[in-house]
């Protein structure tokens, strides 16, 4: 029995992942929860590519292109995601999904 519910948990914690990773233009980002934020779900970023992608809480993920690696980090640690749209509107971005 013991052996089952860890089998069950593993799966599930195997879906959530995947569904926390995205490949577009063969570059795939994992991302991670942002559990402070009513705007965006969750955010991964690529540091070779500085390629940073967010899911939006409506389900909407976009890809932010030639992100500092600094603000990456900043929005991981923030309490809110005040002046957000301000901010992120200086990058290229693509809707992919």
């Amino acid at each position: 029995m013991h052996s089952e519910i860890i089998k069950t948990l593993k799966s599930k914690v195997e879906a959530i992942n995947t569904s926390r990773t995205t490949t577009f233009e063969n570059v795939t980002i994992e991302r991670q929860s942002l559990k402070y934020s009513q705007l965006a779900d969750s955010i991964g970023y690529d540091k070779e590519l500085k390629i940073m992608d967010i899911a939006y809480s409506s389900g909407s993920i976009y890809r932010y292109y030639k992100v500092p690696e600094e603000y990456f980090e900043s929005l991981k640690t923030r309490n809110n995601l005040k002046g957000f749209r301000t901010e992120i509107a200086i990058y290229e971005v693509k809707k992919i999904n």
